[in-house]
């Protein structure tokens, strides 16, 4: 059986694995073209408490040396279309910007898919707020436990993370804010 594993540290590898006797065999690692050492970053799950009381997930990616005392920049926290998952990928922009000292944070909000149908729901429609409430409730969290400091967020969003950008400026006192809207969209 093959299967494909990468993590948002670690890129994508193509292992074989025989079920017989459960050994593992490597056949490919994704090569990122700047090179990469997987030894010099780690990756955390956090979770922001909503004022509705939801846990909104949040991936974090840094440097292993990166101290948690409110001095790196947040490079991003961002939100893509409705219904998308945002799995543990390694992508080249988080770690080009972790491999300068920033943080890269992805905010798992609600109107995405991670935490099943019902979390997408509560993302849409009449519950649309809830993607802008828990954004600014994921950097509160974000600046408070030491990962960055308010002024030093740098947002970006594409498709409904653009209108999540659009109406960035509730969290201008938080993020700072410099924003970028990638096609924005204004579905419910």
């Amino acid at each position: 059986m093959r299967f494909v594993y990468e993590s948002p540290t670690t890129p994508k590898q193509w292992i074989d694995y025989d079920m017989a006797t459960g050994a593992r065999s490597l056949r490919k690692t994704q090569e990122v073209p700047s090179g990469h050492d997987p030894a010099a970053y780690v990756t955390r799950r956090l979770y922001a408490r909503a004022a509705d009381g939801a846990e909104i997930p949040i991936t974090v990616l840094m440097r292993a040396s990166t101290l948690l005392d409110g001095s790196a920049p947040i490079a991003s926290l961002r939100l893509w279309g409705l219904r998308t998952i945002h799995g543990p990928a390694l992508l080249h922009s988080p770690t080009f910007a972790g491999g300068r000292g920033w943080i890269w944070a992805t905010a798992h909000v609600r109107g995405g898919s991670e935490k099943g149908y019902g979390w997408f729901l509560d993302g849409r429609g009449a519950k649309k707020p809830n993607t802008f409430t828990d954004f600014i409730a994921s950097a509160e969290h974000l600046v408070d436990h030491g990962y960055g400091a308010k002024g030093r967020i740098v947002a970006y969003g594409g498709s409904a993370g653009g209108m999540l950008m659009g109406r960035s400026p509730t969290c201008a006192p938080i993020c700072g804010l410099e924003s970028s809207a990638r096609c924005p969209l204004s579905m419910s």
